[in-house]
């Protein structure tokens, strides 16, 4: 596989405690250890629909490279410092792919 064409704009560090699946405690979700990823920040409020149909307005979408493991609903993302630092819960989750022939214009994609 050639290397990845959007690398260079994956310029902000995300930090990322991935949801535990079915790891519910009387305290609540348990998360996996912090990871930082290398991504590209839009920090847009825009209007989204999730999973279950609700819409919600987001507070930033977050792209980064198509091998990301997946990043399960719920998990805890937080933004860097230079931008508020905030820590969210991720509402969207998920890989998308251009399918044009020849041309690798994929990339995973987080909404907080």
């Amino acid at each position: 596989m050639s290397a990845d064409p959007l690398a260079i704009f994956y310029t902000w560090p995300i930090k990322v405690q991935r949801k535990v699946e079915g790891g519910q405690t009387a305290r609540g979700a348990t998360f996996e250890p912090e990871v930082t990823i290398m991504s590209k920040i839009r920090m847009v409020s825009q209007l989204v629909t999730d999973a279950d149909g609700d819409e919600i307005v987001s507070l930033a979408t977050v792209t980064m490279a198509a091998d990301t493991p997946p990043i399960p609903v719920d998990s805890i993302a937080t933004l860097p410092d230079e931008l508020g630092g905030t820590s969210t819960p991720v509402k969207i989750s998920g890989l998308h792919d251009t399918k044009i022939p020849g041309v690798n214009l994929a990339f995973y994609q987080i909404v907080l």
